[in-house]
């Protein structure tokens, strides 16, 4: 198999979007074939970037802040899907939805005693991390 690929690629900072991946020549796009010059004229914004950074800001843009939810969606999120992490104790409890927003971003649920909270950010989050997250968000109200 042959790799067209280049580490080059197209933004759009206010779509967020990938537009198209650079092929090794980094002439031309490689799904539309499209030049510099023809890329800007769909997407006026377009930056030319590394893969790795279009995808480490699109990822960034998916991470939410704790928001208060019900029991009920808390129940619903932990039930719908097989969750990741499961953890509780006596008053709180967290879990990760098992399937993913964009990249390594997910849903993430927390109880604390009788509250409920749902947020984005990365599956790899420790029940730390996590837990630190939503109390400086609980205990600032």
């Amino acid at each position: 198999m042959i790799n067209n690929y280049g580490e080059y690629c197209f933004f759009s900072p206010s779509d967020n979007t990938i537009i198209d991946s650079l092929g090794k020549d980094e002439q031309r796009t490689l799904i539309e074939g499209e030049t510099e010059e023809q890329v800007r004229k769909r997407y006026p914004d377009a930056i030319r970037i590394k893969f790795d950074e279009a995808w480490a800001i699109k990822e960034e843009a998916g991470i939410t802040e704790p928001e208060e939810i019900s029991e009920e969606e808390f129940d619903y999120l932990l039930n719908v899907l097989p969750p990741i992490g499961h953890w509780w104790s006596y008053d709180s409890e967290c879990f990760k939805m098992s399937e993913r927003t964009f990249g390594k971003i997910t849903t993430i649920c927390v109880r604390l005693g009788n509250k409920h909270f749902k947020f984005s950010d990365r599956c790899t989050l420790s029940i730390v991390e996590i837990l630190d997250k939503v109390q400086k968000i609980h205990y600032s109200n």
